[in-house]
């Protein structure tokens, strides 16, 4: 009877693991968070999945194509009302700064298949360049 060989980890295995990593960081509070302030305080944090930022602006949409000039909204638990056009720059500064996010995750990615070597792999830091 022989037995089978021990388990010698890869390359490629060193490389899914490290990109399940990238994704799992890139779903976390780490990157998909901003905070709420009021009167110079953090009072909580929160984050806007896309459907949410969709919803928002079509309600920010609506809100100002009948005239209104402030909007009430909830972030997370905290019930706002902003004038219309605050909340859409802060809509708009959402996006832009989740879409910066997707772009690091795509490059961490890229750069994570291009490594050579498990300990290439290992040393890699995925939370590097997020804004």
């Amino acid at each position: 009877m022989t037995l089978p060989e021990p388990y010698t980890r890869t390359l490629e295995d060193a490389k899914n693991e490290k990109l399940m990593a990238i994704e799992d960081y890139d779903r976390s509070s780490f990157v998909n968070s901003f905070d709420i302030m009021q009167n110079d305080e953090v009072v909580a944090s929160s984050w806007l999945t896309p459907a949410e930022r969709a919803n928002y602006r079509s309600s920010i949409d609506a809100a100002e194509l009948v005239g209104l000039t402030e909007l009430s909204l909830y972030i997370g638990e905290i019930p706002v009302t902003l004038p219309t056009a605050t909340a859409k720059l802060m809509l708009a500064q959402i996006q832009l700064y989740a879409d910066q996010c997707f772009i690091v995750t795509k490059q961490h990615k890229a750069a994570v298949e291009a490594l050579e070597s498990i300990e290439a792999v290992g040393n890699y830091d995925i939370t590097a360049r997020y804004p």
